[in-house]
């Protein structure tokens, strides 16, 4: 297994940060709003036993330029096959969580060939329902203690919500731009409660053998979005109980098992 070590990759006066970890056939994971390659703390190690794992900071997040564009998933999407192209991939497994999972569908249909097996992960994208108030709680936090409040509806265990977490997005918060990255982000998701990301309509244009995983207990995207996803032709399911918006940290053990199987299944 390859050593962890950290690279950028350089485009137009920006720059994305990624974390790979491991050797074997690509896995992009990809983070969700405010998050970063810390989202997958616990999973990029035990799937780098048989995968090169790239856990990346989107523009605008952790260690990457502080930016963003309208049309956020194109940008995104963009960003993702310069990470393939560098490395040299012709594709690679992909799977995003929340606002990542959004990102990952678009990549899916806007590049069919680069897409090999998909997991989404508690997605934008497949209905209606986002909330608002935790977009916008953590685009106004300033205070350890409004950090710490804005994290907890992403879990059902809020023992979860750790030091280090809040000290993690605390200081990203302090970082010049990141407002406006975040408000930038925030107006392209949600308006009035209703998310402006929907890809029910070409659900069924999806090529890649697809797992769509859900937290039972999510409140910041319903479970019952679940419901949409059979359009999808070659898919899978599956509900965590008694968990959150999060499942790849507060299942970790079980979500890795299932996320290694299902990409090693034939």
């Amino acid at each position: 297994m390859s050593a962890k070590h950290s690279f950028s990759i350089a485009h137009d006066d920006m720059q994305m940060n990624v974390l790979a970890i491991g050797q074997g056939d690509p896995v992009l994971l990809i983070h969700g709003f405010a998050g970063g390659a810390d989202s997958w703390y616990f999973n990029t190690r035990p799937l780098s036993q048989r995968f090169l794992v790239y856990a990346m900071d989107l523009p605008g997040f952790g260690r990457s330029s502080k930016v963003a564009r309208p049309g956020f998933l194109a940008f995104f999407s963009e960003w993702l096959v310069r990470l393939l192209d560098v490395n040299g991939h012709a594709g690679a497994h992909v799977v995003g969580n929340s606002m990542g999972g959004a990102v990952a569908l678009n990549l899916a249909l806007a590049h069919p060939d680069r897409v090999q097996r998909l997991v989404l992960v508690d997605p934008v994208g497949l209905g209606p329902d986002l909330n608002e108030g935790f977009l916008n709680a953590i685009i106004v936090s300033r205070t350890v203690d409004e950090v710490r409040a804005a994290l907890a509806p992403l879990f059902h265990n809020l023992a979860l919500v750790t030091p280090e977490m809040v000290d993690r997005l605390y200081r990203y918060k302090q970082e010049p731009d990141v407002t406006s990255v975040l408000q930038e982000l925030g107006s392209q998701l949600v308006r009035d409660g209703e998310a402006l990301v929907d890809f029910r309509p070409r659900l069924n244009a999806i090529r890649a053998r697809t797992l769509v995983v859900w937290g039972r207990e999510d409140r910041l995207i319903p479970v019952s979005h679940l419901d949409h996803v059979q359009a999808i032709p070659n898919v899978r399911t599956h509900i965590f109980e008694d968990c959150g918006h999060i499942p790849q940290v507060e299942m970790s053990e079980a979500f890795n098992n299932l996320l290694m199987e299902f990409l090693t299944s034939p």
